[in-house]
């Protein structure tokens, strides 16, 4: 069965909570890794005046943080119930997840 967005938020944080060591995207100060497109859609934000290769090297240094991680189904199975469309979630970016949803869209318009 399909989790809502809620449930499958509820199961990360619990997840979290019980965990003995936090997830590396909880450390202060690394949120520039995992949330490293531009914040706004005008594209002014943290890359507008930086080069776009810092960008892809601070999302493929969040995505091996994530690769370590024990909770990164649970994280990206909330990422793509929530449609989370800013940051690196499960070691998933915003279109990895958007092919995902396409795919999933696509794949149920054929079930019917």
């Amino acid at each position: 069965m399909k989790k809502t967005a809620q449930e499958a938020y509820l199961a990360l944080q619990d997840a979290i909570q019980a965990s003995e060591n936090p997830p590396a995207c909880s450390t202060p100060g690394l949120d520039y890794l995992f949330f490293p497109e531009p914040l706004n859609p005008t594209g002014i934000g943290r890359y507008s005046e930086r080069n776009r290769d810092d960008m892809k090297l601070h999302e493929m240094q969040a995505k091996a943080l994530c690769s370590l991680c024990p909770l990164k189904m649970l994280c990206a199975d909330y990422a793509l119930a929530g449609k989370e469309e800013h940051g690196i979630w499960g070691g998933t970016t915003p279109n990895e997840r958007k092919e995902i949803w396409g795919l999933k869209k696509a794949k149920s318009q054929y079930l019917f």
